[in-house]
Formats: structure tokens, C-alpha cells, sequence
């Protein structure tokens, strides 16, 4: 699912810009000076070899779950699947209890707050959420920063703008995709050609902002 880097809006004034335009137009616009402050931790999300990537920021004093919780509304929860954070040796889930051998070594609580989690500034680490029909992600600390203060413990700065994939029959924007050929054969269709796929209704999915498109029945986050 090969795609060209693609333009976002900003979630602070509505602005679009690139990939890497964004993270220079967040450094002021998303980070006013101000006296009331939360002290963040700014985070850039992708998910290699695809066109999706978020820029959020978290307070520092929150516990890596409400990073986890905010990545499987937006982007990944279809079955309440199992999930872990890799940073560096260190692998975080959200209960060490599941394993009926214990906890592993390496293993830590996501309970942890995001101040000891998080590696340092311009590291980068990963994120799984599946792990049958596995969505990875490529997490990197920007920046730490001062930010309005807010009551929720993850802020979005930006998304990706929808990519626009092509129906495999006519050429017009797709709607739905078959989730038995997206990694074999030409998986996409329009609304008036999704009845015309030779794989039939039941393997057809919507097309969706999300790296989850197309896996293990997802219909899309917020």
C-alpha cells in the first residue's frame, strides 16, 4: 500500500502544509507563550511505507495508557486486541497479568508515566496493536514543550489528509477496499463498482484514514 508523502490540516488554526513543513508550523502555532501551562511531550506518529502519520502532543505527567487508549480511538481499535509500546529493551503493556508465565523480564506497566517511558528527544520507538494481524507504528519525541493548559492528556496537532485511492475499474475515488486482496491484487472499488468484485460483499471494508484499513473487520477510528 505504497504511497507518495501526503499534505495535513492542522488541528490548531485549520492550516494545511507537508509532512515535513508541519512540524515547523506546529512549533509556534500549536505553542503560544502563555502563564498557564502543561508541561508535553510532543510526538510525531507514522506508520512506515504508507501515506498516515499524526503530530500530538502528552502531558508528561500522564500514564503511557492514555497514549494507547488515544491511538486505538483514532486510528486502530476494531477488536480489543492486546498492545505494547517497544522503547528501547523495554516493552510496555497494559497488564502485565495476561502472560500465564508472569511478566517477562523486559516487560513494564503502561501505567508508567510518560516522563519515564518516553526515550529521549529525536529517539525514535514503536508501538504494535494486534499482535495476529499486527499494525505497527514509528513513534518520535520532538520536542518537550509548554503548552495551554487543557484537561486531556493527549492533544492532536495534525493528520494526514485522507489519501484519495483509486477505484481498480473505473479510476474514480474508492470507497471500499477487499481485505482478502489489499496485499495480493488490485483491492479497491467505488460505490459503483463495489458489487462487481469477484471476492464478493463479505470481504469488502471501507476506506478509511487509517493504517488499520482494510484489517481484521476495522470500519474506522474518530
Amino acid at each position: 500500500m505504497l504511497r507518495s508523502e501526503s499534505a495535513g490540516k492542522c488541528d490548531v488554526c485549520g492550516g494545511t502544509f507537508s509532512k515535513r513543513q508541519m512540524l515547523r508550523h506546529l512549533a509556534g502555532c500549536a505553542y503560544p507563550a502563555g502563564k498557564d501551562v502543561a508541561l508535553v511531550a510532543q510526538v510525531r506518529i507514522d506508520a512506515p511505507s504508507s501515506p498516515f502519520w499524526i503530530d500530538l502532543d502528552v502531558k508528561t505527567d500522564a500514564p503511557l495508557r492514555e497514549l494507547d487508549q488515544f491511538l486505538r480511538n483514532i486510528w486502530l481499535e476494531c477488536c480489543g486486541h492486546l498492545s505494547a509500546f517497544e522503547v528501547g529493551r523495554a516493552r510496555y503493556v497494559l497488564d502485565l497479568s495476561d502472560d500465564i508465565y508472569g511478566p517477562q523480564p523486559n516487560e513494564r506497566s503502561m501505567a508508567t508515566r510518560i516522563s519515564a517511558a518516553l526515550p529521549s528527544i529525536g529517539s525514535s520507538f514503536g508501538y504494535e496493536y494486534d499482535f495476529g494481524s499486527t499494525t505497527r507504528l514509528r513513534l518520535k519525541v520532538i520536542a518537550r514543550r509548554h503548552a495551554p493548559t487543557r484537561r486531556d492528556a493527549v492533544r492532536l496537532l495534525a493528520r494526514n489528509d485522507a489519501p484519495d485511492w483509486k477505484c481498480s475499474e473505473c479510476g474514480g475515488r474508492a470507497t471500499s477496499l477487499c481485505a482478502y486482496c489489499i496485499y495480493e491484487r488490485e483491492a479497491f472499488a467505488c460505490d459503483q463498482h463495489v458489487n462487481d468484485h469477484e471476492c464478493g460483499e463479505e470481504g469488502m471494508l471501507p476506506v478509511v484514514n487509517s493504517p488499520r484499513m482494510g484489517v481484521c473487520g476495522y470500519t474506522g477510528g474518530a
